[in-house]
């Protein structure tokens, strides 16, 4: 994950994510990881076209993940991101 530009961001927002305790103890590692993976790939311009957001968890995860965990997930990162300032600069 780490060898593409992309993998190292999504890398460097989880590492900063563990930080957080709510993110930390309150959802599991993995919803973590995908709301990680699912910021870095919006910020770069890719749009998950053809499917909705909740289709995408559950492939993406294999249905592991729930969609309200993953929402949850991307408002804490919002934040998180804004406390942080620029994570990639």
């Amino acid at each position: 994950m780490e060898e593409t530009r992309i993998g190292r961001e999504v890398v460097v927002l989880c590492t900063e994510a563990m930080k957080s305790y709510r993110l930390c103890f309150l959802f599991p590692p993995r919803a973590v990881a995908l709301g990680c993976a699912y910021s870095i790939l919006k910020r770069r311009g890719v749009e998950i076209v053809g499917e909705s957001v909740k289709e995408w968890v559950d492939s993406v995860a294999g249905g592991s993940v729930h969609v309200l965990d993953f929402e949850d997930v991307l408002d804490d990162l919002g934040g998180l991101e804004k406390e942080g300032g620029d994570l990639f600069g």
